[in-house]
């Protein structure tokens, strides 16, 4: 029996941009910072960064494409995906990613140019059990 899961959260490296394939699907490469952190015998934290390369394909790609940019948080959920190519010298190639089969922010997505400013909420109203002066309970 096989089976494979790859889930991840981090954040963007970069921001990510749209690309089609020579048969017109949408594509999309980008690389999240996944941090650790731990606490070996000695003691003291140590901090470590892993770099994940993503690709996803689709209505995915242009949803990423669309709201996410460089420090974006996300949580990616896919599986492992070896890309194949030849470079100009006929060497071949080969990288292992995740292919992403949802992505989700985790951080608000960037404002679209085009989108006119949000108007600022109103401050909320009171409830009616809320008094007015400082007591902290």
């Amino acid at each position: 029996m096989n089976f494979q899961k790859v889930l991840l959260a981090g954040h963007l490296t970069a921001t990510p941009e749209l690309k089609h394939s020579q048969d017109g699907n949408a594509f999309l490469n980008f690389d999240i910072a996944v941090n650790e952190s731990c606490t070996p015998k000695g003691g003291e934290w140590v901090k470590s960064v892993t770099f994940a390369p993503v690709i996803c394909f689709g209505k995915v790609a242009e949803n990423c494409a669309k709201y996410l940019q460089k420090g974006s948080g996300v949580f990616v959920e896919g599986k492992l995906y070896n890309s194949e190519w030849e470079t100009a010298g006929g060497e071949k190639r080969q990288r292992l990613q995740v292919k992403a089969m949802m992505v989700q922010f985790l951080t608000k997505p960037k404002e679209e140019s085009n989108q006119a400013p949000k108007p600022e909420a109103a401050p909320a109203a009171k409830a009616k059990w809320e008094k007015d002066d400082n007591i902290p309970f």
